[in-house]
């Protein structure tokens, strides 16, 4: 019985000692506000910098201590990108050498550059690959590609954020 009580008062001693976890900006001094520059695409590949913005912009909503803002002229740093290459090559063969799976890349070169003297303080370029199954039907094939791409897009935002947190 004592120990029950003990336990009682330790747990609400605990729950209403105002302990809680701290949530900090992981950027350095002055950045608080940050502006996502719509992706660049250098590849002749249709829309994949909207797929790219799409994901990095929720990566970056989801982290704690980051204010995103929609007006560049009210950020303190700019998130820039650039997709460098789309490559979709056969990655795997059957034995009669059909293609048996492809594998879809894509390179992004992506940078924070502070707003106030537009210095570049933060730069990574990053890759992410993925396979999807061949199919004889076209249009299965098409929509596991841009289901394969859709997942490349992801991996690359939540690598890109991760880096750039990690980073500061």
């Amino acid at each position: 019985m004592r120990v029950r009580l003990v336990l009682i008062c330790l747990v609400l001693f605990l729950a209403g000692c105002g302990y809680a976890l701290q949530v900090e900006n992981r950027f350095p001094d002055g950045i608080e506000a940050v502006f996502v520059e719509p992706v660049h695409n250098r590849t002749v590949q249709p829309f994949l910098e909207t797929l790219l913005f799409r994901h990095y912009a929720r990566e970056l909503a989801a982290q704690p201590g980051i204010a995103l803002v929609d007006d560049r002229a009210t950020a303190d740093a700019v998130i820039e990108s650039v997709i460098r290459k789309y490559k979709r090559r056969n990655s795997a063969y059957r034995g009669d050498d059909e293609v048996a799976e492809y594998s879809v890349s894509i390179e992004v070169v992506a940078g924070l550059r502070r707003q106030k003297d537009g210095v570049l303080i933060w730069q990574r370029e990053l890759s992410w690959s993925s396979e999807f199954l061949a199919d004889p039907s076209l249009e299965v094939q098409e929509n596991r590609e841009t289901a394969t791409v859709e997942e490349v897009c992801h991996q690359l935002a939540k690598k890109l954020v991760s880096e750039l947190l990690a980073a500061f």
